[in-house]
């Protein structure tokens, strides 16, 4: 009797402890936000946190680590990329920010050194590189100026010393790929020398404007000058450009100056448009 209850009371014993156990595992649990982060920890926080819907797709904000800190944390919804991008280096400095929609990059990207100056900045429309990508040197002075028309393919570079002097530059001030807007298509439609268009209004032209040049554009349709133009985002926008059918005759010039007003750079194009 005595050995038999000897027996039971050491797996007694052994039943508390591990009740014991579990209890302070469960209670450490519980102090994290989210399970995985509790994996996150347990494995040296090395690895990726992520939650998925119903239909497997990842949902919410994916989390990276490495070495128990935060390098890349992405915003998901339903498997789309939304919202802000972030990647960070070891020392917690961020490194990137980029933006999306639907999964599409758009709008501003920013790329860092570690020591937290800026890299470099460009532009997204609908996950192409658009109007302005701008590399700068430490000193914060811009070292190289790139410039994509819509169709995401780049026309224009100009770099610059370590003092802001012009150092080199090539392509064209504007973008030879100009378009309109189609209501029929609900999209935008490159106009091509001598085609024909049925459902055209507005033009628009893509244009390089680098920061401390000046810029002037004019553009000429058939007999009417428009000189007193505003470039907003790269682009110049003719409203009511091809109001009526027949043919039209565009030609567009720009010139960038330097603050001394000497001249950098000149550039013409045209086309011919018909619209029905």
């Amino acid at each position: 009797m005595f050995i038999f209850s000897s027996v039971i009371l050491k797996r007694f014993r052994y039943l508390i402890t591990f009740i014991f156990v579990a209890t302070v595992f469960f209670s450490v649990y519980l102090a994290f936000d989210a399970p995985n982060s509790f994996l996150m920890w347990a494995f040296h926080r090395t690895g990726t946190i992520k939650h998925t819907n119903s239909k497997g797709q990842i949902d919410g904000q994916l989390i990276e680590y490495e070495d128990g800190k935060v390098v890349n944390t992405i915003n998901y919804v339903s498997g789309l990329k939304q919202g802000a991008s972030v990647k960070y280096f070891a020392n917690g400095n961020m490194k990137n920010k980029i933006f999306f929609i639907n999964d599409a990059a758009e709008g501003y990207e920013y790329e860092y050194y570690e020591n937290g100056k800026l890299n470099y900045k460009r532009f997204w429309k609908n996950n192409k590189r658009f109007g302005n990508t701008v590399y700068y040197y430490m000193n914060a002075k811009p070292q190289i100026w790139y410039t994509y028309d819509k169709l995401g393919r780049n026309f224009f570079d100009i770099g610059f010393d370590t003092l802001g002097n012009i150092i080199k530059f090539a392509g064209h001030i504007m973008s030879s790929d100009i378009y309109s807007y189609s209501k029929k298509y609900d999209s935008f439609l490159l106009l091509q020398n001598k085609h024909t268009y049925n459902d055209i209004k507005d033009l628009y032209i893509t244009i390089a404007e680098p920061a401390d040049l000046d810029l002037y554009c004019f553009v000429k349709i058939n007999d009417k000058v428009y000189d007193d133009i505003d470039v907003n985002q790269n682009t110049i926008k003719i409203s009511n450009a091809f109001a009526h059918s027949g043919s039209y005759q565009i030609l567009i010039g720009c010139q960038l100056k330097d603050k001394t007003a000497k001249l950098i750079k000149t550039d013409y194009y045209g086309e011919t448009i018909i619209k029905e």
